[in-house]
């Protein structure tokens, strides 16, 4: 009798897994963690995850982090190092995560992801997290990203959200470049070496609800960008706002939706 109930019991878990491995099959998503080179397929990442080399979410692919996943990137080195046209010099010789697809981070105020390398006395040891494409689809949110150049970039005509994330301790806190038109609402930005944010060529990004502080710069404008800046906090940067951009320059005075100046060292224009 006992040995017949072991028997069904095992019998209806090598159903379930069967059945749970024929849905994953079915809906194109790999339970398995691209750690260097291209996803092929959809893939969920959790847990603790080690990147050892360039890892690119290609078009038409989509990669899910869930909350409390943390992601760490082999410091000062890549065994996949990734070509970027646009960007030749950023990440030699370091990881980066390459989005031309879709990224989707499920983290929330109490269990957040964790992406970050190493950090040396000198360098940062991984390159960051780069946007290529539309990335209509793609959001990150209440996630920690650290110790990179550049945590975020995102570039040609990027419309990614990122929301709610702690942003330090970065080169550049998150890049906007080409057209992209990121949506930047309700992060921590503070603690980066150059910049909090620093916007590039066309790009129209919505910066809007931030905590920007302790930063070089907290907002760096350039080239002809010209994103909409509402509601931010800004504190403690050695310059909060400066833009060199060709075009009339931001002024936080006459912006009906003003941001909060609450650093001693504002510069106005």
């Amino acid at each position: 009798m006992i040995k017949e109930k072991i028997t069904v019991k095992n019998l209806l878990l090598f159903l379930f897994m069967f059945i749970f491995s024929q849905i994953t099959i079915f809906n194109g998503i790999s339970n398995a963690f691209t750690t260097s080179g291209v996803l092929t397929e959809d893939e969920v990442w959790s847990g603790k995850i080690h990147i050892t080399g360039d890892v690119m979410v290609p078009k038409g692919i989509k990669l899910t982090i869930q909350g409390g996943t943390i992601i760490t990137f082999a410091p000062d080195k890549s065994d996949n190092d990734i070509k970027l046209p646009i960007f030749p010099d950023l990440g030699v010789n370091k990881c980066n995560l390459i989005i031309e697809g879709d990224l989707i981070i499920q983290g929330d105020r109490t269990n957040r992801v964790i992406i970050t390398g190493q950090k040396r006395q000198d360098t940062l040891s991984w390159g960051g997290i780069i946007f290529k494409g539309m990335n209509i689809d793609s959001v990150v949110k209440y996630t920690i990203i650290k110790n990179a150049e550049i945590g975020l970039l995102c570039s040609d005509s990027s419309f990614v959200r990122l929301v709610g994330n702690i942003v330090t301790q970065n080169d550049i806190g998150i890049m906007t470049f080409d057209l992209s038109s990121a949506e930047i609402k309700d992060n921590r930005i503070q603690g980066n070496i150059i910049c909090g944010i620093a916007c590039y060529d066309y790009s129209r990004s919505i910066i809007v609800s931030n905590i920007i502080s302790k930063n070089s710069i907290g907002i760096l404008l350039e080239d002809t960008s010209n994103p909409c800046i509402l509601q931010n906090k800004l504190r403690e940067n050695f310059k909060d706002i400066e833009d060199n951009r060709k075009i009339v320059k931001f002024n936080p005075n006459n912006n009906p939706h003003k941001n909060r100046r609450e650093g001693l060292n504002w510069e106005g224009f």
